[in-house]
């Protein structure tokens, strides 16, 4: 058996994403109907039925496989209404890591609606990782466009 040791790091990234709509709005799409916006490409598993969010303290951001088959994403560690919302996940070696991941998404309004930022805050193997590109799929391409499309 060879052992590989990794170098442990700590990296930071951060993404700005302007949304044109209401906060409440934004919010309600952001943790109630992440399964309407989640892009396909995102899941893991061709067996993935949906992705939910439990939007309390303590609950998860998981891909649900059926059968009680899934995999975890995040789990909520803190939540403020309309405002911010901080997860806490591991990176696992499939994915880039091992790591362990806080995102901490925050919204605030701007003139023309909401600023949501993305700040993912990563400590283990994560030489060469970068989320951002992934981020702004998720976030521009799922989220801000699923909600721009709702006002039209």
């Amino acid at each position: 058996m060879a052992i590989v040791n990794e170098p442990t790091m700590t990296a930071s990234f951060e993404l700005s994403v302007e949304i044109s709509a209401p906060l409440a709005e934004v919010w309600r799409s952001l943790v109630d109907d992440i399964a309407l916006w989640w892009p396909p490409e995102f899941f893991t598993s061709d067996k993935s039925k949906g992705i939910l969010l439990e939007a309390f303290p303590g609950g998860r951001l998981f891909e649900d496989y059926g059968e009680h088959g899934g995999l975890l994403w995040y789990h909520v560690v803190a939540i403020e209404k309309e405002s911010s919302l901080l997860l806490s996940g591991h990176l696992l070696p499939p994915f880039g890591g091992p790591a362990v991941t806080s995102l901490r998404l925050v919204l605030s309004k701007s003139s023309s609606g909401v600023i949501l930022t993305i700040h993912d805050a990563i400590f283990g193997a994560v030489s060469g990782y970068d989320p951002v590109d992934d981020w702004r799929l998720l976030f521009e391409g799922g989220l801000k466009a699923f909600v721009e499309r709702l006002k039209q």
